[in-house]
């Protein structure tokens, strides 16, 4: 490996992030693999379980969504 991503095929890198907490929900678009929040978004989830999905915005679709659920 030469710690190099591989290309996505895609005209440009963009990811559709949905949280969905127990008092609210969050959506952004993101240009990056990775998504800071800060602690005003979590005040909007509320507490416990959270439901966070990533879809990869594609050139003529969205990809099949990675899914994962967290409590705090």
């Amino acid at each position: 490996m030469d710690g190099l991503d591989a290309p996505l095929g895609e005209t440009v890198e963009l990811y559709r992030v949905q949280i969905a907490g127990t008092a609210g929900e969050l959506s952004f678009d993101t240009m990056e693999p990775r998504l800071m929040l800060g602690s005003d978004h979590l005040a909007v989830l509320g507490s416990g379980e959270a439901t966070i999905e990533i879809k990869q915005v594609g050139d003529y679709a969205l990809s099949r969504p990675l899914g994962i659920t967290l409590t705090f």
